[in-house]
């Protein structure tokens, strides 16, 4: 009967149109920031996707990745640097060298076959196929690029 009666007022209590809103728990710290970080991390990911520029980073980052971020934000400096170079393109490979100076050659100089840039040297130059299979297990990549910071 005691349960029965407090079903009983519970029901009458969500129908109350006096009930104090003021009363309501507030949101809990974790759970903001947990709301905070969502939205935070949704918006990365539509900017992210609405840029039209960053066209080899976006091999590399297909979308964005916080865990591979948070990663390379680990790096000692040397490895940060080479790291980035090698993700945005903007290293001394010949596709980047032929952008400064247009009377560079962008040719691969490992297989003479395709432009030499990261993209090309990490999926699909042939001359590093045996290399790209021992550290990745596969000879040619596709995007998205199979790759982890270590």
């Amino acid at each position: 009967p005691g349960n029965e009666k407090a079903d009983e007022l519970a029901k009458t209590g969500t129908k109350d149109p006096l009930l104090n809103v003021a009363d309501t728990p507030a949101l809990s710290i974790t759970s903001a920031r947990t709301m905070l970080q969502e939205k935070f991390d949704d918006h990365w990911a539509s900017r992210w996707q609405a840029r039209t520029d960053c066209r080899q980073t976006k091999h590399w980052f297909p979308t964005p990745n916080k865990p591979k971020s948070q990663a390379l934000m680990h790096l000692d400096r040397l490895h940060l640097s080479v790291m980035v170079q090698l993700v945005t393109g903007h290293n001394f490979l010949n596709r980047h060298s032929s952008l400064i100076n247009p009377e560079e050659n962008d040719e691969c100089r490992l297989c003479l076959e395709g432009e030499e840039s990261s993209f090309h040297i990490m999926a699909e130059c042939p001359a590093l196929a045996r290399a790209r299979h021992t550290v990745f297990g596969l000879h040619v990549q596709t995007l998205p690029l199979v790759w982890s910071v270590p």
